[in-house]
């Protein structure tokens, strides 16, 4: 606040020491700007890089997710005061979206990303963007040339910048693809690469899992019985015995190796009762099908065909999809529904083709108005015969579309809890903004104030003369709290008092802007003296403003200047 032209020198010497005091303070802190090790983000604030840090440690470790959650959080909590833009609310999103991913709500987990993504200065913070980017893949699961491409680059990033865990995790999605197209001494070369870095950093549960990858790629390469004996090694080993997840996926690939469907019961039994994991019980209802279908055990294939189908929508994989609608299909024609089942079947070939499915919403939803016409046509056709089961069959539809809407409704209400909870944050922000705003406005114009009065002290006493005084003069009122101060004043003003100057255009349309101004002070409640402060002028100026503004207004004798104005509000504040 000491580069006022001309009444530099009148404050050289009470500028000096804030001064000396900023450049060490600049100093010291330039030797502490390092990015958060062994990661690459970009140092913010000490307190959100150190919540930054432990989490990407805690994900590493595969912390639960109400442990995740009170760290993920705090880090909101630390970026409530920056605005959306601002890389620490940005950032915040990231970790937001690697917990919904983690607790099982992908969709919302996707969306995130994708909205954030479209706010991140790619050039100014490349890491952000590049962290958002692999994210952004890896839940999408997507392969092929564009996947392949996305790796390459990214390898390349986080090698360049020295993130060894973020290589570490590329070199595991390069190698998983590397897999799917059949490449698997490649693909076992870079799961090692990986692992070696792994175990430099200390990440054990991370190398205890990509053993998981390394087995099924030993399979491939048809050492089935070290492939094996990996796995089977896996069971005992702590760090994934205490991991349900990781557990589950070693039983899941013993199965899909040894078509032992001892291993497939036992993954069941893991995540049978478990909201959590409704994706993993779809595909293992719909292998359980297969197997007792191939067994002759008609019963306990329409058992478990009939529960895969209560979890597709929980099922990611279209392939997997698929399967459960063939698994579907056969029930259907086992029960004599034909229609039904054709319309299953069709279903099959459309999911089956993943690609053809992601690109023809519409051929889905088609399908599927058909399979409910179908159904619809087949009760009609039945309902002389089997009265009484379809009695029971509408009794439960009423039930289950009465908890849906219950459902519906009670989610409907809490999103509208959510909203009008963070619409009142929101507004209580933006009032603390203005209020910060407003002081600092007091505080630079009290300053001015101060060099005014010190000024026409200088001229009195024969200092300096009436033209260098008429210049310093021009300069303080150049300075005096206006412009771009004012306009972010008033956009904060705008957001918690959002009716009150459009009201006051429309009714007084020919109020200049100082009187646009004076008008706001008062419906702010503030006295004479605090608006004098504001304005850099004196009580009785402000005295003789409010009358002329009474006048504009066209007030009688009776009406008070401030309740005149504070009814051109009627705010609602939430």
């Amino acid at each position: 606040m000491c580069v006022f032209g001309g009444i530099y020198y009148l404050w050289s010497m009470k500028c000096l020491l804030p001064i000396v005091f900023l450049s060490v303070l600049l100093i010291s802190c330039s030797e502490n700007i390092n990015r958060l090790e062994p990661f690459r983000w970009e140092s913010t604030e000490p307190d959100f890089d150190a919540v930054t840090l432990e989490l990407e440690h805690d994900f590493m470790d595969y912390l639960p997710v109400d442990s995740l959650s009170e760290k993920v959080e705090m880090l909101e909590h630390l970026s409530e005061s920056c605005d959306s833009g601002d890389v620490r609310h940005i950032r915040s999103h990231y970790w937001r979206a690697r917990l919904l991913s983690r607790a099982g709500y992908k969709d919302s987990a996707l969306m995130l990303i994708t909205t954030s993504m479209a706010m991140i200065d790619s050039v100014r913070y490349t890491y952000d963007f590049f962290r958002f980017r692999s994210l952004l893949r890896q839940m999408s699961k997507t392969r092929g040339v564009r996947s392949y491409h996305e790796i390459d680059e990214e390898m390349r990033f986080y090698s360049s910048v020295g993130d060894a865990p973020m290589t570490a995790a590329i070199y595991i999605n390069f190698g998983t693809n590397l897999y799917h197209i059949g490449e698997h001494d490649k693909s076992l070369e870079y799961m090692r690469k990986a692992d070696e870095i792994n175990r430099e950093l200390g990440y054990h549960k991370t190398v205890a899992k990509n053993a998981i990858n390394i087995a099924n790629i030993q399979f491939r390469r048809g050492n089935s019985d070290e492939g094996e004996a990996i796995l089977l090694g896996l069971l005992e080993d702590p760090e994934i015995t205490g991991d349900a997840y990781a557990y589950n996926l070693v039983l899941r690939n013993l199965y899909a190796h040894t078509d032992d469907v001892s291993w497939l019961l036992m993954a069941y039994r893991t995540v049978e009762d478990s909201e959590a994991y409704r994706d993993m019980q779809g595909e293992y209802e719909v292998f359980l099908s297969s197997y007792y279908d191939h067994k002759g055990q008609a019963d306990s294939a329409v058992i478990f065909s009939r529960r895969a189908m209560n979890n597709i929508d929980f099922v990611d994989d279209y392939g997997y999809k698929g399967l459960i609608m063939s698994a579907y299909a056969s029930t259907m024609e086992r029960e004599g529904k034909i229609d039904s089942a054709l319309q299953y079947q069709k279903l099959y070939v459309l999911y089956s083709d993943s690609d053809y499915a992601r690109n023809q919403p519409e051929e889905v939803l088609r399908l599927a108005n058909m399979r409910e016409v179908s159904l619809a046509m087949a009760r009609e056709n039945e309902r002389a015969q089997r009265t009484r089961f379809y009695f029971t069959a509408t009794l439960f539809v009423v039930l289950l579309l009465g908890g849906v809407i219950y459902f519906m409704l009670y989610r409907k209400q809490k999103k509208h809890q959510l909203a009008s909870r963070d619409s009142r944050l929101e507004l209580e922000k933006s009032r603390r903004q203005l209020l910060a705003t407003m002081l600092a406005m007091e505080d630079k114009n009290n300053m001015l104030t101060a060099l005014r009065e010190e000024i026409e002290g200088m001229l009195k006493d024969g200092i300096i003369g009436a033209q260098e005084a008429g210049r310093l003069e021009t300069q303080i009122k150049m300075h005096i709290a206006g412009g771009e101060e004012w306009d972010t004043f008033q956009q904060l003003f705008v957001k918690v008092n959002p009716d009150f100057i459009s009201r006051l255009h429309a009714a007084y349309p020919a109020l200049s802007d100082s009187y646009v101004r004076l008008a706001t002070y008062i419906y702010m409640g503030l006295d004479n003296n605090k608006i004098a402060r504001l304005l850099v002028i004196r009580p009785e100026s402000v005295k003789q403003a409010r009358w002329r503004l009474r006048r504009m207004m066209g007030l009688d004798k009776d009406t008070p200047l401030d309740d005149a104005i504070k009814s051109l509000g009627d705010v609602k504040t939430g």
